[in-house]
């Protein structure tokens, strides 16, 4: 009989033969996202610091399920260590921001929290960026305003956002106007335009936003300092004229900000600029990427219709590739040359009929005619 110890079977123990951790294709599969680790990897080592990525592509917006994603990216953080946050986002709602920044903040405790910005953190990403210790950037690197803005109709089914402070602002100038001249029947008219409680709801959200900022900056990089001055500049739009208006790192710095602008040919930035150009690959326009040393998450983004695309397009792509029938009342508007965004309601769904049933696409609720539902004036930012 046979010596087992000597069979040619695969013994446990035995040292002639080593199972491969994984296989070539699924290697092969991965092999961008072991590139991207191990990059980051090599980071950790030299600023002596965890990092982590959060990456959305440009029609994403920051959320509440983010949450999921940042929670993984901390769960192996012990709390104390410093921490290096990438981020690269246009922005979205301002509670889930806060949710995101106050959880790494909570990590972090008396550690150096860093955020990284190497392309841009607009908007939301700008409070995020706020809530920092300091914050890096270099010549590809901008912020951008806070002031919120809020979601109102576009008279044709869809919700257009608007700057709360612009509106605060037409209604001030209306309101001094019909108290030098009150027999202006024209101003009255426009005058009556406004709607106390949009009114109402709008300086909340402008309160909302800049007791946010205040707050971030004060558990941060300016605690113990003035916060007023610069959470006002940043909420300006009378020096950022538009939502997107870029905020460089110069920029930054003379508003008071703790901003490190580091060279483009910086070994280190350069490792940094590297990353983020292979993660910017990975989530292209409607996904978002969460990523460690030992996390990779990549999920689908909450997008705005793309402005390039044409909904009733689809839609006759579906009905002609798959024989569907469609209810559809009418073509969505065409996007604000600024910014637009809907918000699709779960609970509103629209159905295709197919001979094996129904097909539900939320997001074609986003794009049909009006709708019975309320306002949702949560600030975006």
């Amino acid at each position: 009989m046979r010596d087992p110890s000597t069979s040619s079977q695969n013994q446990p123990g035995d040292q002639r033969f080593s199972a491969p951790r994984r296989t070539p294709l699924y290697e092969a599969q991965q092999g961008d996202r072991y590139e991207r680790q191990r990059l980051i990897r090599e980071i950790q080592e030299e600023v002596d610091r965890h990092v982590i990525c959060y990456i959305g592509g440009k029609r994403t917006e920051i959320d509440r399920d983010d949450i999921l994603g940042f929670r993984d990216l901390l769960c192996r953080i012990e709390p104390g260590g410093n921490v290096d946050l990438v981020l690269h986002s246009g922005g979205g709602d301002i509670d889930a921001a806060e949710k995101l920044i106050s959880m790494v903040r909570h990590t972090v405790k008396d550690g150096e929290l860093r955020v990284i910005v190497p392309h841009y953190a607009k908007s939301a990403a700008t409070l995020m960026a706020l809530g920092a210790d300091s914050i890096v950037m270099s010549d590809t690197s901008e912020l951008g305003p806070i002031d919120p803005q809020v979601p109102f109709p576009d008279g044709q089914g869809g919700w257009m956002l608007y700057s709360a402070l612009s509106y605060l602002e037409a209604h001030r100038r209306f309101t001094e106007e019909l108290r030098r001249n009150p027999g202006d029947a024209s101003v009255q008219i426009l005058f009556n335009k406004f709607q106390p409680h949009e009114v109402v709801e709008i300086e909340r959200a402008e309160q909302r936003t800049r007791h946010l900022a205040e707050g971030l900056l004060k558990t941060g990089m300016m605690a113990g300092q003035p916060v007023t001055a610069p959470v006002s500049s940043l909420m300006n739009i009378n020096t950022w004229h538009t939502h997107g208006h870029v905020i460089s790192a110069e920029d930054a710095q003379a508003i008071g900000l703790t901003v490190t602008r580091e060279r483009p040919d910086d070994p280190m930035w350069a490792k940094y600029w590297k990353l983020y150009c292979l993660q910017h690959l990975v989530v292209g326009d409607d996904k978002k990427l969460f990523e460690s040393d030992f996390v990779s998450l990549t999920v689908a983004g909450v997008c705005s219709p793309d402005p390039r695309s044409s909904v009733v397009a689809c839609i006759r792509l579906l009905r002609d590739q798959l024989g569907l029938q469609l209810g559809v009342r009418r073509p969505a508007p065409p996007t604000s040359r600024i910014r637009q965004h809907f918000w699709p309601d779960p609970t509103v769904q629209t159905s295709l009929a197919t001979s094996r049933g129904s097909l539900h696409l939320p997001w074609i609720d986003t794009s049909i005619g009006p709708l019975d539902r309320n306002l949702p004036m949560t600030p975006r930012a």
